[in-house]
């Protein structure tokens, strides 16, 4: 009789709620990482994310987020960047690793947004407007995914 063993984990990265697991098979394992698809994710700013950093390091000293916002507010008079503002959001993550003792198989797809309101200074606005930047990796061809990555379909394979 073969044994099968299975560890899960809920968890949060960059505000977004995640699912994983793992799970041994008598040959091999599998490897599960998603998101649930109804949960709502504002993401988190970037102050916020520095903060968190710097307090995931340890760090008494160092680059704290008002000091950024104090360096980038001395740069330029009419530099109006709101870190607040600038938000990261994971959107979209999947991870799935197959392995049957012999070879392993590994899909993924990631989608990272960059919700950049309060990047361009006011003054300049009506120059240029940077509102989303995307950065997207994958590698998979399931097309439930490929949607969740919301990537145009003449994009997917070009």
């Amino acid at each position: 009789m073969s044994v099968n063993m299975l560890i899960g984990l809920d968890f949060k990265l960059l505000g977004t709620d995640l699912k994983a697991g793992y799970l041994k098979l008598d040959k091999g394992f599998k490897i599960l990482l998603t998101q649930p698809e109804t949960e709502k994710n504002e993401g988190i700013s970037i102050a916020q994310f520095i903060a968190d950093v710097e307090k995931l390091a340890g760090k008494q000293e160092g680059l704290s987020a008002d000091d950024i916002k104090n360096k980038i507010k001395s740069s330029s008079e009419n530099s109006k960047i709101n870190l607040d503002e600038i938000k990261i959001k994971l959107s979209s993550i999947y991870l799935k690793v197959v392995s049957d003792g012999t070879k392993t198989d590994c899909e993924y797809a990631f989608r990272l947004d960059i919700l950049a309101e309060g990047l361009v200074p006011t003054a300049i606005k009506s120059i240029i407007d940077v509102k989303l930047l995307t950065i997207a990796i994958w590698n998979t061809a399931n097309d439930k995914i490929l949607q969740q990555l919301s990537i145009p379909a003449e994009l997917q394979n070009a």
